[in-house]
């Protein structure tokens, strides 16, 4: 059986002390601070290049659908130009 108790040394004690200036407290809260801001504005630009390049895609989408129609409407031309040839000869 241990009967030993603990006892506590106290040489080292001053090396987990902090000893700091009051620039050091003001450079952590700056520090501090500007982790804070990247925090909550992070999502803001992240939300804005995503709608950016949503919107991009959308106007590659309309491009071509504009360009699938003007194509349909000179197919159709074509083909009543051939009807039309067609029906004189």
């Amino acid at each position: 059986m241990n009967t030993s108790t603990f006892l506590y040394n106290f040489e080292n004690l001053h090396l987990y002390q902090f000893h700091g200036s009051f620039f050091d407290i003001i450079g952590m809260i700056i520090v501090i601070g500007l982790i804070g801001i990247i925090y909550y504005i992070i999502p803001y630009i992240n939300g804005y290049f995503r709608t950016e390049k949503e919107r991009s895609e959308q106007l590659q989408k309309r491009a071509t659908i504009q360009e699938l129609i003007i194509m349909k409407d000179i197919q159709s031309e074509l083909e009543q130009e051939m009807n039309d040839q067609l029906l004189q000869k």
